[in-house]
């Protein structure tokens, strides 16, 4: 091999463009949670799909406090009746 000839590594990069569309649902479920609990798990579904993605983060993370809530409602409600 001559010193004239050099071989060039260009590492390739991969950019993510937008957001999927399980972060765009499990976003939407959690914001919906919050005025209707049960749709919470849909969020904590969706966001489970695209971990990576931060709007399916924010998504479980609104769907289980709205599981909670729900939770804790439906225990005082049934407490409430004794």
């Amino acid at each position: 091999m001559d010193d004239n000839t050099r071989t060039e590594f260009t590492p390739e990069v991969t950019t993510k463009v937008g957001h999927s569309t399980d972060a765009r649902r499990s976003l939407i479920f959690g914001f919906v949670s919050f005025f209707f609990g049960f749709f919470g798990i849909p969020a904590i579904i969706y966001g489970f799909r695209d971990k990576e993605d931060e709007w399916s983060l924010a998504g479980m993370i609104m769907g289980v406090c709205a599981c909670i809530v729900l939770t804790i409602d439906a225990v005082l409600s049934i407490m409430s009746l004794f």
